[in-house]
Order: structure tokens, then sequence, then C-alpha cells
């Protein structure tokens, strides 16, 4: 597996790869993942979670650097890259590349000269997609989106957003497969009051009911949306808090935001967690405001955890919920359609039991990650022929 980061840099991608590769070795599967040295201190290679990782070598970063020098920098980490998959030639049957990024190319390449199969997998779609990434921040990028267009031999698609926007760039049907993120479905605790309490003021938050958001606080997830709403709903309801998990760009601006709008009381920013399930344990509602997304990691966890979710009407929400069924979705932007559908949740305890209950069915039949584990060692299995183990 190629990735361009891993733990402890770690984003929803990075998160499902670590899953992905964890349930691939739980089956049997022997794999080994190759990512950056971005730090003096990392190993070079070590296990995350039981999964082999090799750290390869890369120039390390430079504060003022034009687009020329960038280039030179990723070009020499790409043939880094190149190199090493040389030598290891002998260790793998298939590159299996995360993302279609600069190093995307030359895993394609290194499938074609070391007669290994090649598949890229796309988790991103709209204005933040990887094609749009890959065309606008490299010099050869359209060169190179061509020649993995050509030469790559399956592209997994997380949804069926992303599946057409290959299609309008070119790539065959046939090399497409839709494969779905996948989380843990673990058992939900049933909590007491006195456990929730308790659960809430280790955490260190208030004993009331708790809207979450889990995300990084980047234009793109629309956090601000988020808290445009939740102004007009404390004026509606004292009974909620909001708590934020995740750290971006927009923290200081969200912080000015609460203290501005006269909400702060009603908002605690928790930063970047491990625990993450600790916190959707004793949550009520789950909140994805985004302007654009693949497959949210964090979306599927929520709703793993039993939680009713509003997520706006983008990319692969859309695939996921079914409006007013098991879940609900809002207009992207709409602060004001978030605050009505916020409210009424709230306001019908039945209404969030069934929501819960049935976000938590959706995720045991279409996403858990054993399944779609399984999905993809048959995928291995079809690409080396005769029903061969990877």
């Amino acid at each position: 597996m190629l990735i361009n980061q891993f733990y402890p840099k770690a984003g929803g991608a990075e998160r499902q790869a670590q899953k992905l590769a964890r349930q691939l070795i739980e089956k049997g599967l022997s794999l080994f993942l190759v990512t950056c040295h971005l730090q003096k201190d990392w190993e070079r290679f070590g296990y995350v979670d039981n999964i082999p990782v090799y750290r390869i070598w890369r120039i390390r970063p430079i504060r003022k650097i034009d687009r020329v020098l960038k280039h030179i920098k990723l070009l020499t980490h790409e043939f880094s890259l190149l190199l090493f998959l040389s030598k290891k030639k002998r260790e793998y049957d298939i590159i299996h590349i995360h993302q279609m990024q600069h190093y995307a190319f030359f895993g394609v390449l290194a499938g074609r000269l070391f007669k290994k199969k090649t598949i890229v997998k796309l988790s991103s779609s709209g204005e933040n997609s990887d094609l749009i990434m890959i065309r606008k921040l490299y010099l050869l990028g359209r060169l190179w989106l061509k020649y993995i267009r050509r030469n790559v031999d399956k592209v997994v698609c997380i949804s069926d957003l992303i599946r057409k926007e290959l299609l309008a760039e070119g790539f065959e049907e046939s090399k497409l497969v839709r494969i779905p993120n996948g989380v843990e479905v673990i058992p939900i605790d049933k909590l007491d009051e006195h456990t929730v309490r308790r659960r809430k003021a280790g955490l260190g938050l208030p004993d009331t009911r708790i809207v979450i958001y889990v995300g990084s606080l980047r234009y793109i997830k629309g956090p601000d949306v988020l808290f445009s709403s939740w102004r007009e709903f404390v004026e509606r309801t004292t009974d909620y808090h909001l708590v934020i998990l995740g750290d971006g760009e927009l923290r200081e601006k969200l912080h000015k935001m609460a203290q501005n709008d006269g909400i702060e009381r009603s908002v605690t920013f928790k930063g970047v967690v491990e625990n993450v399930n600790d916190y959707l344990s004793v949550a009520d509602i789950f909140v994805l405001p985004s302007r654009a997304e693949g497959m949210s990691n964090a979306l599927l966890e929520a709703m793993s955890a039993g939680l009713p979710v509003v997520a706006s009407d983008v990319g692969g929400n859309r695939e996921i919920i079914e409006n007013s069924d098991n879940g609900f979705l809002f207009k992207s932007g709409d602060s004001k359609q978030l605050t009505q559908i916020l409210l009424r949740l709230t306001q019908d305890e039945k209404l969030r039991q069934m929501m819960g209950m049935k976000a938590r069915q959706t995720v045991e039949k279409d996403y858990d990650i054993e399944v779609v584990g399984g999905k993809y060692t048959q995928l291995y299995r079809e690409l080396l022929g005769n029903g061969a183990h990877p």
C-alpha cells in the first residue's frame, strides 16, 4: 500500500488506510505500507497497529520555496519511492495506492515496470477532488493523470459521484470499482444516567445534552455554517451543548464567532482527540456541515455509534443517508435549515432513537470494515486471476 502520510499524521484517508490494512492482515493477507519520512525522529521502519510501515527518505521541508524547486523536491521523493519498489519487487504482487496524488503516477509506473497489478483509490470529490488537485498543483499533472488513466488496472470509487467524475475524465468504466469506506462496528454500551454523567465529567463536558461535530476546522468542512446555525439554535433552547472535536485553520475564527455571538458558554472546543468513541458515546446528535465530501469516516463512525445524524446534501453524504429515514440532509450552507432540523430532533426523543437505530443498521449492512475488507480481498483475487490469494 502507498499513501503520502500515515500515523501519527492522520486524517480521514490515513485512518481509513489503517483500518483497511489491519482488517486485511486479520484476513490473512500479507502487506506492507509505504509512506513519507516527515520527521527526523521517526523510525524508517516499524509497526503501526500491527502493520509493517516503511517511511522512505524525503527532503526536509523548505520554508520559502519556488514552484520549480518544489517540484524538484517532489520528484526526488518519488524517484526514491520508485527505487524502493524496485528493491522490494519480489515481496508484492499488487500496488494499492491511496489517493490520486503525485505518488500515484510513480506507483502505476512501478506496476508497469515490474509487472505488478495496480489499484488507485479516490477518496474525495467536487472542488476537493483528487482529480482537480493533481491537475492544478503539479507541472506535469495532466500528463501524469493521462498516464494513470491508460495504465492503472482498477480505480476504486468510494461514491457514485466520484465514479461519475472519473467517467467524465475519460476513465474506462470497466476499470472502475465501487467500494465504500468502512468503519469498525463495535457494541454500543447501554449507559445509565449516572454513568453518562460520570463519563461526561471525565471528558470535561457539562451535564446536558450534546450535539457533536468531528472533523477538521477548514472551510470545506463547513464548521462556520454550524456556528451560524448554533447562534439561532441557542436562542430557542438552552438544553444542548455543542462539542467540537478537531483542529484547523478556522479555529481562531470560530472562537471569535462564539465570543462575538455570545454563545461561547454553549460551545466546547476539545481539539484533536484519540478517544473519539468516548465522546460519541455520550452525545445525542451528530452534525456534518461539509461543503464537499467524499465519504466521511466521521459520519459513518457516528452512525455506527447509534447517533441520529444531520449532514449536508453533498457527495457521499447523500449516498449514505436516506433523508428523514436514517438521518437528515440539509442544503449545504443553509444554516437556517440546519437549525430547523436540530430543533425538530431535540424536541422528539423517539425520533432521535429511531434514526439512531436505523443509522447503525445502515453501517452494519453496508459499511462494516469487515464487509469492505472482503470486497477488497475479492478484488485482489480477481486481479491476480484463478482465485489466487494475494
